[in-house]
């Protein structure tokens, strides 16, 4: 039922911020930088903040009538995990509307961190990562804060092309659907649920709307750094819960494999910003979206090729930790995405000098 009420309410509210955004001129402007044609309203992660609020409303109200047991035992983990979500709100939000420097950015984001880890979601065991298991819990909050910011980073960043954050966010949460199911988390499984509801509608109004017709919106900062914590969190529950581990498979790579893309996607950027003495933080073309469109394919083509390597990532990092150790595992997907990098590098050579 959740589902279907955040299909509906989203559907609903997108309409009505796009017409506050445009009266407002709350809205994304072209550039040199930005690939879009015509001012676009950025403001849909508000629409899919909105409708899992309403979601989370909906199951207090249920368990207020019935007083399920689960919700009950989550009630205080759900109080801090939405804490820190209206956290990731109001500072998106911030940026989408008048615009945030990274710094206060990163406050927001270690203060969600932290509430998150509050909330009893904090990186327990390492599993075998750089040879460590077991973590203090002092260490334990500290991995879960630098994973929260590497995360959310990461689907910020990536969020370029239209569909493509919320396109990658969308498979994280069926692959994080089906591990809780499995595992009988059935609260953990229904956010995933719900999220995926909210998440729907929006992609069809950011991949099929237009400027022209001041049909189209775009995620946001409000939306990625809040879809950013909640992939996070969820990894998180993941590995605390040691899914995969009663198969042989490793529970850190199971689960953050559908985040291996966009975190590696995200170091790389920097690093190389860093290289070439660039303020890592300063926005420009390096992300992988941008050179598949630099081979000069569609949009749709170049969000269907990321999507398909992130699937890809995701498969052979889940399968290769129940033979492999979780640090090989790790190299040999950081090869592999070295490996598609410069391929693409060298098509993208060899188109422009076939050009020339």
């Amino acid at each position: 039922m959740a589902f279907v009420v955040n299909m509906a309410v989203t559907a609903l509210v997108i309409p009505c911020l796009l017409n506050a955004s445009f009266s407002s001129n709350m809205l994304d402007h072209p550039n040199a930088r930005k690939i879009h044609k015509g001012d676009v309203p950025r403001i849909g992660g508000v629409a899919i903040s909105v409708s899992v609020l309403l979601a989370a409303l909906l199951m207090w109200v249920i368990k207020m009538l019935v007083e399920l047991p689960a919700l009950e035992a989550y009630g205080t983990s759900l109080g801090c995990l939405g804490g820190a979500g209206a956290v990731m709100l109001l500072f998106g939000l911030a940026d989408d509307v008048v615009g945030l420097r990274y710094r206060a950015k990163f406050v927001g984001q270690i203060i969600a961190a932290l509430l998150l880890c509050a909330s009893g979601l904090w990186v327990k065991d390492f599993c075998g990562i750089a040879g460590v298991n077991a973590l203090p819990e002092g260490a334990g909050w500290a991995v879960t804060v630098l994973a929260v910011l590497l995360v959310t980073n990461a689907v910020n960043f990536i969020d370029g092309i239209d569909g493509l954050a919320s396109g990658l966010c969308v498979l994280a949460l069926c692959y994080y659907t089906a591990l809780f199911a499995s595992a009988q988390m059935w609260l953990h499984s229904a956010c995933g649920v719900v999220v995926i509801g909210a998440l729907l509608p929006f992609m069809w109004y950011n991949m099929h709307g237009t400027a022209a017709k001041r049909n189209k919106i775009f995620l946001g900062d409000t939306g990625s750094l809040m879809l950013g914590l909640l992939m996070c969190a969820m990894g998180v529950a993941i590995s605390n819960a040691h899914i995969g581990g009663e198969t042989g498979q490793n529970p850190m790579v199971v689960a953050f494999a559908p985040l291996i893309l966009p975190c590696y996607d995200v170091v790389r950027v920097v690093c190389n910003r860093c290289l070439q003495g660039h303020n890592m933080f300063m926005a420009d073309k390096g992300h992988i979206h941008h050179k598949f469109l630099a081979l000069q394919m569609p949009q749709r083509h170049a969000l269907l090729c990321v999507l398909t390597a992130a699937v890809v990532m995701t498969a052979s990092a889940v399968a290769l930790s129940s033979i492999i150790n979780v640090n090989a595992v790790l190299l040999i997907e950081a090869a592999l995405w070295a490996g598609i990098n410069v391929v693409i590098t060298r098509l993208i050579k060899k188109q422009k000098n076939n050009d020339i």
